[in-house]
Protein backbone atom coordinates (compact mmCIF):
# COMPACT_ATOMS: atom_id res chain seq x y z
CA UNK A 1 0.00 0.00 0.00
CA UNK A 2 2.71 2.40 0.73
CA UNK A 3 4.48 1.56 -2.57
CA UNK A 4 1.61 2.04 -4.72
CA UNK A 5 1.35 5.92 -3.06
CA UNK A 6 5.25 6.54 -3.41
CA UNK A 7 4.42 5.44 -7.22
CA UNK A 8 1.55 8.30 -7.28
CA UNK A 9 3.54 11.01 -5.71
CA UNK A 10 6.65 10.41 -7.66
CA UNK A 11 3.83 10.12 -11.20
CA UNK A 12 2.35 13.41 -10.46
CA UNK A 13 5.70 15.04 -9.71
CA UNK A 14 7.29 13.99 -13.34
CA UNK A 15 4.32 15.00 -14.50
CA UNK A 16 4.08 18.43 -13.21
CA UNK A 17 8.02 18.61 -14.31
CA UNK A 18 7.53 17.23 -17.70
CA UNK A 19 4.41 20.30 -18.20
CA UNK A 20 6.81 23.26 -16.71
CA UNK A 21 9.74 22.38 -18.96
CA UNK A 22 7.42 22.30 -21.91
CA UNK A 23 5.92 25.26 -20.79
CA UNK A 24 9.75 27.09 -20.68
CA UNK A 25 10.76 25.01 -24.32
CA UNK A 26 7.62 26.00 -26.38
CA UNK A 27 7.38 30.11 -24.22
CA UNK A 28 7.11 32.49 -26.89
CA UNK A 29 6.11 30.15 -30.09
CA UNK A 30 2.46 31.22 -29.57
CA UNK A 31 0.75 31.21 -33.69
CA UNK A 32 -1.15 34.67 -33.30
CA UNK A 33 -3.70 33.81 -35.74
CA UNK A 34 -4.92 37.33 -36.71
CA UNK A 35 -1.30 38.20 -38.38
CA UNK A 36 -0.49 37.19 -41.79
CA UNK A 37 3.01 37.43 -43.52
CA UNK A 38 6.09 36.08 -42.55
CA UNK A 39 6.97 34.36 -39.82
CA UNK A 40 10.28 32.31 -38.62
CA UNK A 41 9.84 28.44 -39.75
CA UNK A 42 11.37 27.90 -36.17
CA UNK A 43 9.28 29.76 -33.71
CA UNK A 44 6.39 30.13 -35.71
CA UNK A 45 7.02 34.48 -34.31
CA UNK A 46 5.99 37.70 -36.69
CA UNK A 47 9.63 38.52 -38.75
CA UNK A 48 10.61 41.70 -37.09
CA UNK A 49 13.36 43.97 -37.34
CA UNK A 50 14.67 42.36 -33.80
CA UNK A 51 14.00 39.04 -35.11
CA UNK A 52 17.55 37.08 -34.03
CA UNK A 53 17.19 34.13 -36.62
CA UNK A 54 17.91 36.16 -39.43
CA UNK A 55 20.94 36.73 -41.09
CA UNK A 56 22.20 40.12 -43.12
CA UNK A 57 22.49 41.10 -47.01
CA UNK A 58 20.29 40.50 -49.61
CA UNK A 59 19.00 37.32 -51.54
CA UNK A 60 18.23 37.57 -55.20
CA UNK A 61 15.54 35.62 -56.40
CA UNK A 62 14.93 33.33 -59.64
CA UNK A 63 12.64 36.23 -61.01
CA UNK A 64 15.11 39.26 -60.76
CA UNK A 65 14.34 40.66 -57.92
CA UNK A 66 16.01 40.51 -54.40
CA UNK A 67 15.13 40.39 -50.87
CA UNK A 68 16.86 42.63 -47.92
CA UNK A 69 16.82 40.60 -44.88
CA UNK A 70 18.30 43.70 -43.04
CA UNK A 71 14.73 45.74 -44.25
CA UNK A 72 12.42 42.47 -44.59
CA UNK A 73 11.93 44.13 -48.01
CA UNK A 74 11.48 42.86 -51.45
CA UNK A 75 13.48 44.74 -54.35
CA UNK A 76 12.71 45.35 -57.53
CA UNK A 77 15.03 46.80 -59.88
CA UNK A 78 13.75 48.17 -63.24
CA UNK A 79 15.84 50.41 -65.37
CA UNK A 80 18.51 50.96 -62.95
CA UNK A 81 15.78 52.42 -60.55
CA UNK A 82 14.94 50.62 -57.74
CA UNK A 83 11.52 50.09 -55.24
CA UNK A 84 11.12 48.63 -52.31
CA UNK A 85 8.05 46.72 -50.87
CA UNK A 86 7.16 44.72 -47.88
CA UNK A 87 5.36 41.68 -50.19
CA UNK A 88 6.18 40.09 -53.24
CA UNK A 89 4.96 40.60 -57.13
CA UNK A 90 1.61 38.44 -56.87
CA UNK A 91 1.46 38.21 -52.77
CA UNK A 92 -2.18 37.83 -51.35
CA UNK A 93 -2.64 39.25 -47.93
CA UNK A 94 -4.97 40.70 -45.30
CA UNK A 95 -3.02 42.96 -43.40
CA UNK A 96 -1.18 46.70 -44.38
CA UNK A 97 1.56 46.76 -47.11
CA UNK A 98 4.26 49.64 -46.64
CA UNK A 99 6.86 50.35 -49.50
CA UNK A 100 9.08 53.05 -50.78
CA UNK A 101 11.18 54.22 -53.52
CA UNK A 102 14.96 53.98 -53.38
CA UNK A 103 16.06 55.89 -56.08
CA UNK A 104 13.47 57.25 -57.57
CA UNK A 105 10.15 59.23 -57.51
CA UNK A 106 8.55 57.86 -61.11
CA UNK A 107 7.21 55.20 -59.22
CA UNK A 108 3.47 55.53 -59.13
CA UNK A 109 0.86 52.82 -56.81
CA UNK A 110 -2.74 52.23 -58.30
CA UNK A 111 -5.79 51.11 -56.44
CA UNK A 112 -8.41 49.10 -58.53
CA UNK A 113 -6.99 51.49 -61.56
CA UNK A 114 -7.39 54.85 -59.90
CA UNK A 115 -3.53 56.51 -59.18
CA UNK A 116 -2.80 57.15 -55.26
CA UNK A 117 -1.43 60.14 -53.86
CA UNK A 118 2.64 60.32 -54.84
CA UNK A 119 3.95 60.30 -51.25
CA UNK A 120 1.65 57.53 -50.17
CA UNK A 121 4.22 54.80 -48.17
CA UNK A 122 1.27 52.48 -46.58
CA UNK A 123 -1.57 51.19 -47.75
CA UNK A 124 -4.37 48.63 -46.20
CA UNK A 125 -7.70 49.36 -47.66
CA UNK A 126 -8.84 46.09 -49.58
CA UNK A 127 -8.28 45.98 -53.42
CA UNK A 128 -6.07 45.33 -56.34
CA UNK A 129 -2.72 47.40 -56.70
CA UNK A 130 -0.02 47.74 -58.87
CA UNK A 131 3.34 49.71 -59.12
CA UNK A 132 4.17 51.68 -61.96
CA UNK A 133 7.80 53.19 -63.12
CA UNK A 134 7.26 56.46 -65.59
CA UNK A 135 10.58 57.05 -67.27
CA UNK A 136 11.29 58.35 -70.98
CA UNK A 137 7.77 58.26 -72.11
CA UNK A 138 7.29 54.85 -71.03
CA UNK A 139 5.12 52.90 -68.11
CA UNK A 140 6.62 50.04 -66.86
CA UNK A 141 4.62 47.09 -64.66
CA UNK A 142 6.49 46.65 -61.41
CA UNK A 143 5.10 44.36 -59.78
CA UNK A 144 0.78 43.93 -58.71
CA UNK A 145 -0.88 42.47 -55.09
CA UNK A 146 -3.54 42.20 -53.34
CA UNK A 147 -5.24 42.97 -50.07
CA UNK A 148 -8.52 41.26 -49.09
CA UNK A 149 -11.09 41.42 -45.76
CA UNK A 150 -10.57 38.61 -43.63
CA UNK A 151 -13.68 37.32 -44.63
CA UNK A 152 -13.79 37.95 -48.76
CA UNK A 153 -15.52 36.79 -51.82
CA UNK A 154 -12.59 38.62 -54.19
CA UNK A 155 -10.44 35.20 -54.50
CA UNK A 156 -11.59 32.02 -56.22
CA UNK A 157 -7.68 30.74 -55.86
CA UNK A 158 -4.16 31.96 -54.88
CA UNK A 159 -1.59 31.14 -56.98
CA UNK A 160 1.71 32.07 -55.34
CA UNK A 161 4.32 34.40 -56.78
CA UNK A 162 7.36 33.11 -58.19
CA UNK A 163 9.69 31.23 -55.64
CA UNK A 164 7.35 30.37 -53.58
CA UNK A 165 5.79 27.31 -52.55
CA UNK A 166 2.99 25.68 -50.16
CA UNK A 167 3.72 23.54 -47.48
CA UNK A 168 0.38 23.19 -46.16
CA UNK A 169 -2.92 23.77 -46.35
CA UNK A 170 -6.06 23.51 -43.53
CA UNK A 171 -9.48 24.00 -44.52
CA UNK A 172 -12.35 23.89 -41.82
CA UNK A 173 -9.31 22.19 -39.49
CA UNK A 174 -8.48 19.64 -42.04
CA UNK A 175 -5.68 19.24 -44.44
CA UNK A 176 -6.57 20.39 -47.70
CA UNK A 177 -5.31 18.46 -50.81
CA UNK A 178 -3.54 21.51 -53.16
CA UNK A 179 -0.64 21.73 -55.44
CA UNK A 180 2.82 23.31 -54.56
CA UNK A 181 2.02 26.96 -56.82
CA UNK A 182 -1.91 27.12 -56.60
CA UNK A 183 -4.53 27.27 -53.83
CA UNK A 184 -7.84 26.51 -55.18
CA UNK A 185 -10.85 28.55 -53.00
CA UNK A 186 -13.88 27.84 -55.11
CA UNK A 187 -15.25 25.89 -52.12
CA UNK A 188 -16.24 28.19 -49.30
CA UNK A 189 -14.19 27.83 -46.14
CA UNK A 190 -12.24 28.67 -43.66
CA UNK A 191 -8.73 28.42 -45.07
CA UNK A 192 -5.17 28.64 -43.53
CA UNK A 193 -2.39 28.70 -46.15
CA UNK A 194 1.22 28.26 -45.32
CA UNK A 195 3.45 28.80 -47.72
CA UNK A 196 7.54 29.46 -48.05
CA UNK A 197 9.80 31.68 -49.76
CA UNK A 198 12.84 28.68 -51.14
CA UNK A 199 15.27 31.23 -51.61
CA UNK A 200 15.22 32.97 -48.04
CA UNK A 201 13.29 29.93 -46.04
CA UNK A 202 10.99 32.84 -44.77
CA UNK A 203 7.65 31.09 -44.32
CA UNK A 204 4.14 33.43 -44.99
CA UNK A 205 0.67 32.26 -43.77
CA UNK A 206 -2.76 33.50 -45.34
CA UNK A 207 -5.62 33.49 -43.21
CA UNK A 208 -8.94 33.60 -44.57
CA UNK A 209 -12.40 32.67 -44.61
CA UNK A 210 -13.97 32.36 -48.38
CA UNK A 211 -17.63 33.47 -49.19
CA UNK A 212 -18.91 33.38 -52.62
CA UNK A 213 -22.72 33.79 -52.16
CA UNK A 214 -24.12 37.00 -52.57
CA UNK A 215 -26.75 38.43 -50.32
CA UNK A 216 -30.40 37.46 -50.88
CA UNK A 217 -32.37 40.65 -51.95
CA UNK A 218 -35.72 41.42 -52.97
CA UNK A 219 -37.03 44.31 -54.83
CA UNK A 220 -40.67 43.99 -54.36
CA UNK A 221 -42.88 46.56 -56.94
CA UNK A 222 -40.16 46.30 -59.89
CA UNK A 223 -41.84 43.53 -62.53
CA UNK A 224 -39.88 41.69 -64.99
CA UNK A 225 -39.22 44.34 -67.31
CA UNK A 226 -37.44 46.81 -64.30
CA UNK A 227 -40.53 49.38 -63.93
CA UNK A 228 -42.09 50.37 -61.08
CA UNK A 229 -45.68 51.35 -60.76
CA UNK A 230 -45.60 52.61 -57.26
CA UNK A 231 -43.01 52.82 -54.46
CA UNK A 232 -40.24 50.21 -54.20
CA UNK A 233 -39.12 48.14 -50.94
CA UNK A 234 -36.01 46.56 -50.65
CA UNK A 235 -35.73 43.47 -48.47
CA UNK A 236 -32.94 41.03 -47.19
CA UNK A 237 -30.50 43.85 -46.41
CA UNK A 238 -28.03 43.42 -43.46
CA UNK A 239 -26.55 45.36 -40.97
CA UNK A 240 -23.33 45.04 -42.57
CA UNK A 241 -24.01 45.43 -46.22
CA UNK A 242 -23.16 48.50 -47.97
CA UNK A 243 -26.03 49.90 -49.93
CA UNK A 244 -25.23 52.52 -52.21
CA UNK A 245 -28.47 54.14 -54.33
CA UNK A 246 -28.12 56.83 -57.32
CA UNK A 247 -31.11 58.16 -58.98
CA UNK A 248 -29.65 60.25 -61.61
CA UNK A 249 -26.65 62.31 -60.24
CA UNK A 250 -27.78 62.40 -56.97
CA UNK A 251 -27.39 59.81 -54.44
CA UNK A 252 -30.18 58.75 -51.82
CA UNK A 253 -31.67 56.86 -49.54
CA UNK A 254 -34.17 54.36 -48.36
CA UNK A 255 -36.81 55.51 -45.86
CA UNK A 256 -37.66 54.24 -42.55
CA UNK A 257 -39.46 51.53 -44.22
CA UNK A 258 -37.12 50.24 -46.78
CA UNK A 259 -38.64 52.26 -49.49
CA UNK A 260 -38.10 54.28 -52.31
CA UNK A 261 -40.98 56.47 -53.14
CA UNK A 262 -39.78 59.18 -55.87
CA UNK A 263 -40.30 58.24 -59.70
CA UNK A 264 -37.12 58.57 -61.57
CA UNK A 265 -34.55 56.07 -62.76
CA UNK A 266 -32.40 53.92 -60.03
CA UNK A 267 -29.43 52.13 -59.34
CA UNK A 268 -28.79 50.02 -56.75
CA UNK A 269 -25.43 48.40 -55.58
CA UNK A 270 -25.58 46.23 -52.12
CA UNK A 271 -22.73 44.54 -51.27
CA UNK A 272 -21.75 42.19 -47.99
CA UNK A 273 -18.76 42.09 -45.71
CA UNK A 274 -17.37 39.26 -47.99
CA UNK A 275 -17.14 41.96 -51.23
CA UNK A 276 -19.87 40.21 -53.07
CA UNK A 277 -22.26 42.58 -54.66
CA UNK A 278 -26.20 42.88 -55.83
CA UNK A 279 -26.88 45.13 -58.42
CA UNK A 280 -30.10 46.14 -59.55
CA UNK A 281 -30.91 49.13 -62.13
CA UNK A 282 -34.74 50.17 -62.43
CA UNK A 283 -37.40 52.67 -63.44
CA UNK A 284 -39.84 54.10 -60.91
CA UNK A 285 -42.65 55.44 -63.09
CA UNK A 286 -44.78 58.72 -62.39
CA UNK A 287 -47.62 57.25 -60.06
CA UNK A 288 -50.53 59.27 -58.35
CA UNK A 289 -49.44 58.13 -53.99
CA UNK A 290 -51.62 59.46 -51.23
CA UNK A 291 -50.11 62.61 -51.02
CA UNK A 292 -50.95 63.19 -54.61
CA UNK A 293 -54.45 61.80 -54.62
CA UNK A 294 -55.48 64.30 -51.66
CA UNK A 295 -53.76 67.19 -54.09
CA UNK A 296 -55.65 66.24 -56.74
CA UNK A 297 -58.80 66.28 -54.74
CA UNK A 298 -58.57 69.35 -53.45
CA UNK A 299 -57.35 70.49 -56.82
CA UNK A 300 -60.89 68.86 -58.00
CA UNK A 301 -62.80 70.64 -55.20
CA UNK A 302 -61.01 74.09 -55.38
CA UNK A 303 -61.91 74.11 -59.34
CA UNK A 304 -65.79 72.92 -58.49
CA UNK A 305 -66.32 75.59 -55.53
CA UNK A 306 -65.01 78.21 -58.41
CA UNK A 307 -67.25 77.16 -60.96
CA UNK A 308 -70.05 77.39 -58.21
CA UNK A 309 -69.03 80.74 -57.58
CA UNK A 310 -69.08 82.39 -60.82
CA UNK A 311 -72.78 80.03 -61.62
CA UNK A 312 -74.17 81.89 -58.69
CA UNK A 313 -72.56 85.61 -59.00
CA UNK A 314 -74.16 84.87 -62.98
CA UNK A 315 -77.43 83.76 -61.89
CA UNK A 316 -77.67 86.85 -59.60
CA UNK A 317 -76.85 88.69 -62.53
CA UNK A 318 -80.01 87.84 -64.64
CA UNK A 319 -82.42 88.52 -61.33
CA UNK A 320 -81.75 91.77 -61.70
Amino acid sequence: MKRSIVLCILFILSVCCFNKKALAAGEGVGIDFGYTGPIDRYTGEPINDESDTMVSGSVTLSDGTSYDMDSHMFVFSVSGEKFNCSVADGMVVTESVTFDSASSSNFAVYKDGKKLEADVEEVDEPGKYSVVLSSNQQSDQVMTFQIVNNITGKLNYYRLPANFEVTSVDKDGEIFDTTTTRVDLSKEGSYEINYICTATEIAYRLAVTIDHTPPVIVFNGVDKKNLARGPVTIEGIDANDKVVITRGDDTVRLDSKSRLTDSGYYEVSISDEAGNTVNKSFRILLYFNIQAWIFFAIVIVLVIGVAVTLYISKKKLRVR
